[in-house]
């Protein structure tokens, strides 16, 4: 049990940490497709649908939902205007 709990600790800590490095990279390539998922296997009127992005850089690529990347640039934009 200590093992585990010092793992899950372990990876909470360095993701942490690799989060709050800023990134020097320029991304190259963005890909926009449409995930689309099913909830319950049993159930035809639980499938999901969302539009998802991935940016490719040399060394860096981002995934994520277009709804949280369009958020992610909002907070960006009013981060940048506070500090000027």
């Amino acid at each position: 049990m200590q093992t585990f709990l010092l793992i899950i600790f372990s990876l909470i800590f360095s993701s942490t940490f690799a989060q709050n490095k800023e990134i020097e990279d320029q991304f190259k390539y963005k890909a926009t497709y449409d995930l689309t998922w099913q909830i319950d296997s049993t159930d035809v009127e639980s499938i999901q649908n969302e539009t998802m992005v991935l940016f490719i850089g040399n060394k860096v690529s981002r995934f994520s939902s277009e709804g949280q990347y369009i958020a992610d640039s909002i907070k960006e934009a009013y981060k940048d205007r506070e500090r000027t």
